[in-house]
């Protein structure tokens, strides 16, 4: 009899058959992308008891601002002692800089005060709303001792702040402040950069107030919850452009945030009883003449906790019971390091004890997921050199770049794009790894310390130690180049143990 194994009251077992039968040829390419595409987590929105009834959105090229904008996609930042800031997206540029720029009421106090420091007619009143002493200051370093809190400080809000302080990033959120309370916000943001001295000199105002608007700007493009929608939509936008989609290979989006996600396979000991499921499963080989799913992108990590590895589970059943793959992030928790890109060496890795692990790993339904890593580059920094911005000067690293700062996709995404690239060129004769590589992905160049460097476009250049350590972990690595703008997946492997190849109806 097949050995069973409980994963938090879940019994998957070794042995039983998939739904993964090869289909016709004439069957498309179904590709759901999973994921938060709405901001649902920020706002404080759990709720997995509609999980079973969310649409799966067909989205293109053509249709990508559209689905974008019915979404709903929306974060809310809080900002010190004035409420929280909301933004809204309706398409990919509501998110570049010079659209936040232009639709924030905070900028537009930052706007104006600056128009009236350029007049000499309005300078005098203007600069002393900003706490000029008798019109006389220096650009400067503000006092330590100053009432007035650094930008990110301005920007966070309540237990969050000193973290935010520490790690130099700033969370902000909704509820619009009142109009005295932006202004008197805006005019914080700029005083920081005063000081008092007695030669004014009007320029150096105008650098102070651009500075002002740079360090708000960064604090915002760099919220944790901002960049992770962000990256969603960008990471859909690669797809939708470099994909040739129609009749025979689709994309659809399901918005899904990981807390929904684990409620939902928590709620009962039966995997058949949830709503993952019934989306899933039924919807798609459950249901006659219904297009099955040939690839499952989580728009989610996964890491060594208890918690993740029953989730995990969970998702393999379903994605055996589905018939297609479930790809996801691995946490670099896994290899025994906090970050690849800090720790890219396996000399500096701990490995843990994983039994949780090594338990999933053996499953039958292991074959049926794939974890990768490092994260992948979605765009290059904004600044004159990269992507430089119409409406104001701004550097996105005004000095070395901050790796934590730059914009990184999930890896499941790169997956997902070379399979279906392989399907285009092999239909369901396709196997995976014949399509390997995605060039032209962004590469950033910068000086530092006179010379020239690059930032490999996932995160890391592993060395051949490290992404054998990887591969023998049971993950899929993504390889960068030195100096160039592609990334190479070495191999499509499931994290079954022994190794598998990841399952799909391809191997049928």
């Amino acid at each position: 009899m097949p050995k069973p194994f409980d994963f938090g009251g879940v019994n998957l077992t070794a042995g039983e058959e998939s739904s993964n039968a090869r289909p016709s040829a004439e069957i498309p390419f179904c590709i759901a992308l999973l994921g938060d595409f709405s901001g649902r987590a920020n706002r404080g929105i759990i709720d997995a008891t509609t999980i079973s009834k969310r649409r799966a959105v067909l989205i293109d090229r053509d249709n990508f601002d559209e689905a974008l904008s019915r979404s709903g996609a929306e974060i809310r930042l809080p900002m010190a002692e004035s409420g929280t800031l909301r933004l809204r997206f309706s398409d990919l540029d509501d998110f570049h800089p010079d659209r936040i720029f232009e639709r924030l009421e905070i900028f537009g106090k930052l706007r104006d005060l600056r128009s009236r420091l350029e007049d000499p007619a309005t300078f005098p009143e203007a600069s002393k709303e900003i706490g000029l002493s008798s019109g006389n200051f220096e650009p400067g370093k503000p006092e330590t001792s100053s009432a007035v809190p650094p930008s990110s400080a301005l920007l966070a809000g309540g237990s969050l702040l000193d973290e935010m302080i520490e790690q130099t990033e700033t969370r902000i959120a909704t509820a619009r402040p009142r109009r005295d309370e932006v202004a008197e916000f805006a005019h914080r943001v700029v005083a920081q950069h005063l000081v008092d001295s007695p030669d004014p000199r009007q320029p150096e105002i105008l650098a102070v107030i651009n500075r002002a608007i740079g360090g708000l700007m960064s604090a915002i493009l760099h919220n944790p919850e901002l960049q992770a929608l962000e990256a969603a939509w960008r990471a859909v936008f690669l797809l939708v452009r470099q994909l040739e989609t129609g009749s025979q290979l689709k994309l659809y989006l399901i918005d899904i945030s990981k807390q929904e996600l684990a409620a939902d396979l928590d709620s009962t000991t039966e995997v058949q009883d949830t709503g993952v499921y019934r989306l899933l499963v039924e919807r798609s080989v459950g249901t006659a003449g219904a297009e099955p799913w040939a690839i499952m992108v989580g728009n989610y990590r996964f890491g060594a906790e208890d918690g993740e590895l029953k989730l995990l589970s969970r998702l393999a059943k379903i994605a055996q019971q589905a018939g297609a793959p479930f790809l996801a992030e691995a946490s670099a928790q896994l290899l025994g390091c906090s970050s690849l890109g800090a720790s890219p060496y396996p000399r500096d890795w701990k490995l843990p004890e994983r039994p949780g692990w090594s338990e999933l790993r053996g499953l039958r339904e292991a074959a049926s997921v794939g974890l990768a890593l490092p994260r992948f580059l979605l765009r290059l920094p904004y600044g004159k050199k990269t992507s430089p911005l119409e409406t104001f000067e701004f550097e996105e690293f005004p000095e070395l770049p901050v790796h934590d700062d730059y914009l990184w996709g999930n890896p499941a995404f790169a997956l997902a794009l070379l399979l279906a690239q392989s399907f285009s060129e092999a239909g369901w004769d396709m196997r995976p790894g014949t399509t390997a590589e995605i060039e032209r992905l962004p590469l950033h160049v910068y000086g530092k310390s006179g010379e020239s460097e690059s930032k490999p476009c996932a995160e890391v250049l592993l060395t051949e130690d490290a992404t054998e350590r990887i591969t023998e972990t049971g993950l899929i690595p993504l390889i960068s180049y030195r100096g160039r703008d592609s990334v190479r997946v070495a191999s499509f492997q499931s994290i079954a143990d022994p190794p598998l190849a990841l399952s799909g109806r391809w191997l049928k």
